[in-house]
Formats: structure tokens, C-alpha cells, sequence
């Protein structure tokens, strides 16, 4: 069942002893839905959304905490189709975001905010991070600019650095994470295997006022599966304050940062392009 709200507002007193409890039993096993089509404000106290899908057209505003999200979307359901919020979104608040039900559950495999994250915002402004968010499993973008910045970074991947998570979308100029990101590479990939097309754990999709993606192809650590990888972040700036010599011409006023924030990275396979420049990249490898 679907159960839609204006907006939903949360205040309780006692965080310790009493809670809002949304989940999905019912005797049918059917599909629970939470969808609050405005503003979602915690003031105080827990909200636990075990097993349901939310959806949120709206600010959400945590001052309390939000516990048990699996799949989080930032859009509304409309006769049970998945639609985009045309609002400007921000997420805030000075409470907690985690992903387990119980603080208790959480491991270097499962601790974050949400499990997975689906951007769908057609407004100019976009989805506004104001409080850092990690996205466990992945993030996909169906619309829309998410933005971010150093004290409010969106991460995407578990802390054990095992699985490689996955970023997808309908990317371009409306549709980009403008400011920056951190991604995990797991162990056992290659450099050397680096195709902008298909090896899509290497894309960041990022960009500063315009569309400005980077590809970064690692080598890690070899071992079984779920052995740990790398974690990178990545962020464009539309200002470079190099200067053109006898060695270097047609200096580009875009640049891109990444730096390894965790983990192991052997050596880099590394392509940038623009939005009109998806073939003609400039590519590079770097060694220790």
C-alpha cells in the first residue's frame, strides 16, 4: 500500500522510549510506500522506515534521527508511477541518517545513511546537501543537479571498500552532481581495463555550473571477492590558475581534482571530456 502525506512533521519528546515505526507488514507481502509529497522535518526523536520504499518531494530536515532506509527516492509516486518533484530539495539537519535499523546492526559493510539513493528533481536548483550523506550500494540520477561541497559530501560505497559502487543517470547539462563526490572502487580491478563506455564503476559524473565528467580507472589490490578496493574523490572546478609556456597550449579553464581519501591504488588510467566531447579526451596515466 501507498501511504501519501502533504508534509509530515515529527516531534517526539522521548527518542529513547518512544519512536515512529513504518514498515512493511502486512498479510498480503505486498509493497509498502512511504510518500511525503512536501516537507519531511524530524524536530526530535527516531523515525525507523524498515523495509519501505520513501519517497520525498520536499526538504527533508533531520534534527532527530532517520534509521532503516533501504531505498530512498527524492521524487513522488502518482497513481503508483514514479514521478519527479519539481521543488527545490535541500537535506539537513542535525541528526543522524543510518541506513540499519539499530546502530547496533551497523559494520564496515553497512554503515551509511540510506542503501540506495534515486535523485528524480526537475527544478533549476536542483537537491542541496547541506549535511554529509553516504549512499551504500549506489546512486542514480534520473534527473536533476545535486550539489554538494567539502563539509556536506555525498559519498557513494560502504566503508569495507569491498563492492564498487555504481553510479548511473540520465547525465548532462540538467543532470550532474555539481561539487564534490567520493565513490569506492573494490578490490581487483585494473587500469589497464579502462573504457569510458562500459567500465562504469571508473565514471564520476561531475561537473562545476556545466557538465564536466571525469573517468578514473584504478588498479587495487588483487584478492577474493569483496577484498578492499579504493575510495576517490572527485570534484571539477570551472577555474585553473596554470599559465600556457612553450611546453603546454590551449589551457583549459576547467580542471578536475582526485585525491584517495582510503584504500590502495597502484596506478591511474585517467579521461576527461566536456558535454560536446564524449570521443576526444585527453588521457593520462599515472604510477607511483
Amino acid at each position: 500500500g501507498i501511504l501519501s502525506l502533504n508534509n509530515l512533521i515529527v516531534n517526539a519528546p522521548d527518542p529513547v522510549n518512544r519512536f515512529v515505526n513504518f514498515d512493511d507488514y502486512n498479510p498480503d507481502y505486498n509493497q509498502v510506500i512511504l510518500n511525503v509529497q512536501n516537507d519531511f522535518t524530524i524536530s526530535q526523536g527516531k523515525v525507523k522506515v524498515s523495509n519501505i520504499k520513501t519517497y520525498y518531494g520536499g526538504n527533508v530536515i533531520n534534527n532527530g534521527a532517520l534509521f532503516g532506509t533501504y531505498n530512498m527516492f527524492f521524487g513522488n509516486v502518482l497513481e503508483g508511477n514514479y514521478e519527479p518533484t519539481s521543488k527545490p530539495q535541500t537535506i539537513s539537519g542535525s541528526g543522524i541518517f543510518n541506513a540499519e535499523s539499530d546502530l547496533a546492526l551497523n559494520n564496515d559493510e553497512n554503515t551509511g545513511s540510506v542503501g540506495q539513493l534515486d535523485v528524480n528533481n526537475t527544478s533549476p536548483e536542483g537537491v542541496t546537501f547541506m549535511v554529509p550523506f553516504t549512499s551504500l550500494n549506489g546512486l542514480k540520477m534520473t534527473a536533476g543537479i545535486i550539489h554538494t561541497t567539502e563539509s556536506s559530501l555525498l559519498s557513494v560505497g560502504a566503508p569495507s571498500m569491498g563492492v564498487s559502487a555504481f553510479i548511473s543517470g540520465n547525465f548532462g547539462e540538467t543532470c550532474y552532481i555539481n561539487g564534490p563526490v567520493a565513490k569506492v572502487i573494490g578490490g581487483g580491478q585494473k587500469a589497464i581495463n579502462f573504457n569510458s563506455e562500459y567500465n562504469q564503476q571508473f565514471f564520476f559524473p561531475v561537473g562545476k555550473g556545466s557538465y564536466a565528467p571525469i573517468w578514473v580507472a584504478v588498479t587495487t589490490p588483487a584478492g577474493s571477492f569483496g577484498s578492499p578496493g579504493t575510495n576517490l574523490t572527485v570534484e571539477t572546478f570551472e577555474t585553473n590558475s596554470g599559465t600556457e609556456s612553450s611546453n603546454i597550449a590551449h589551457l583549459s579553464q576547467n580542471r578536475w581534482e582526485v585525491s584517495k581519501t582510503a584504500g590502495t591504488v597502484i596506478d591511474f588510467n585517467i579521461s576527461v571530456a566536456d558535454a560536446n566531447a564524449t570521443k576526444k579526451h585527453l588521457e593520462a596515466n599515472f604510477g607511483d
